[in-house]
């Protein structure tokens, strides 16, 4: 099999898929503008030219996307036709560890060994570090006897050493000053095996109004008067993104204890400013917003459906709720009419529909020990398709759309007359130590057909 969890590691991928990330950007695509390298740079110098924190992530991103169908050639065993297709992209993306460590490992399979121990080396130039994966992985077995390779192994532990001190230190925050919270490179990293970018900001002692929302609603009137008696917690060190570049900000004033985020010209230059958040974190409550779409081709869709439908968006929508960050995207067309299910339990609601006050009151009046803990999913049992007796599309596609502790999705494709799936709750844990009670109920979809029974203990369904 080839590689370790695609290579190199990533239990946090955060990769949009190539042709919908770049359709949801448009022209100034992200994709386009991190990979946007001369070759001849690095030929002129020897030395491929530094990346920023920002640059990094994209190509990352894309680099594992890209090696999807490459590693499905390695699983076919079809080394030559990877080794070519990843000599391709050494030579297009010079700075990528990624591809240089992927052709070593086919080059190593075809019995090309002074090119595999040679593109080796420059792959742990170009800081590749994970020495777990060089050790095991099974692609390298024909080079583990030559000195050579044991020199390289000890190069990597040194530059894994590196990383590892280096990640131990982390980025100063950047200062929050007029209530703006800036994104640069100074006060950003790269954490997850570069899967995500956290930004950090340090906020003034105080806030700059006693004012939590601007006008003279009700929920208004019983928000600011909440704070200013000391009973609730107010906006300051709140944080607002706005991802559509001012189309739909929702105001500077309205709420005047919020700091707005704004991204540094070296964000922007790769589009990381735009669209949906591909995964940004802040060390601070954030809610955002971008009213972008995909609003034309096949793959028409809402940036909510983009997330529900790449499994790394989804991943990074997931870490984005465990550290209190919300973004909304407007629905477009999903739930026009032959569109969309509107008829048990909607994904959208009319504004009409929600009250403010009533949330006011029900947030403040909730006590810390009474949150429930977020729930932590994991699929036990799973039936699969059968190629050529009840499945008969796509080799590479199956049934999973995506698994995350949060929620988990299918898509039937099959003729199956049951689909069976078990799921287990037992990873939830209350942080107060209270007993938890589990209800299973089918919210959204035909209930005559979804039949739920529950297993042996209160966890399983």
């Amino acid at each position: 099999m080839a590689g370790i969890s695609g290579r190199i590691s990533q239990t946090l991928a955060t990769a949009v898929l190539l042709a919908a990330g770049m359709a949801v950007v448009g022209a100034s695509s992200w994709a386009e503008a991190a990979h946007e390298r001369k070759p001849a740079d690095a030929a002129a110098t020897g030395k491929p030219s530094p990346r920023n924190v920002f640059q990094a992530f994209v190509e990352g991103s894309l680099e594992r996307t890209l090696m999807r169908p490459i590693l499905r050639l390695f699983a076919k065993r079809e080394y030559g036709a990877a080794e070519r297709a990843l000599r391709a992209l050494a030579e297009k993306f010079p700075q990528s560890s990624l591809y240089r460590y992927n052709l070593a490992a086919a080059q190593a399979r075809l019995g090309m060994t002074n090119a595999a121990l040679d593109n080796l080396k420059t792959a742990i130039d170009l800081g590749f570090s994970n020495k777990t994966v060089f050790e095991r992985d099974p692609d390298l077995e024909s080079l583990r006897g030559r000195p050579r390779f044991k020199t390289l192994l000890a190069k990597v532990d040194a530059v894994a050493a590196a990383k590892a001190a280096q990640a131990k230190v982390p980025p100063s925050p950047a200062r929050v000053v007029g209530r703006r919270a800036r994104v640069e490179k100074s006060n950003t990293r790269l954490e997850g095996g570069g899967a995500f970018l956290v930004s950090r900001f340090e906020f003034p002692p105080k806030p700059s109004s006693n004012t939590v929302h601007i006008g003279k609603k009700p929920f208004a009137v019983r928000l600011n008067d909440l704070f200013r008696a000391g009973k609730a917690a107010g906006d300051h060190g709140d944080l607002y993104d706005n991802r559509d570049r001012g189309h739909s900000d929702f105001g500077w004033n309205v709420m005047p204890q919020v700091s707005h985020i704004e991204y540094g010209a070296a964000a922007k230059a790769v589009g990381l400013d735009y669209g949906v958040n591909p995964g940004f974190l802040f060390n601070s409550i954030t809610f955002g917003n971008s009213s972008t779409a995909i609003t034309h081709g096949l793959a028409w869709r809402s940036d909510a459906r983009l997330i529900l439908t790449t499994p790394n968006l989804i991943l990074a929508a997931y870490l984005q709720y465990l550290n209190n960050h919300v973004y909304v995207y407007p629905a477009h067309h999903d739930h026009d009419s032959g569109n969309g299910d509107r008829r048990a339990h909607p994904s959208v609601f009319s504004a009409k529909e929600i009250d403010l006050s009533k949330l006011v009151n029900l947030a403040n009046g909730l006590n810390a020990d009474e949150v429930p803990p977020p729930v932590h999913l994991a699929v036990v049992e799973d039936d699969k398709v059968r190629p050529g007796i009840d499945y008969f599309g796509p080799p590479a596609m199956n049934e999973t759309l995506f698994d995350t502790p949060g929620a988990i999705a299918r898509i039937v494709r099959s003729s199956h007359y049951w689909n069976r799936l078990v799921v287990s709750a037992e990873k939830t844990h209350d942080p107060n130590g209270r007993p938890l009670r589990f209800r299973w109920v089918v919210l959204s979809g035909d209930a005559d057909r979804i039949k739920i029974k529950r297993g042996d203990t209160r966890t399983l369904a």
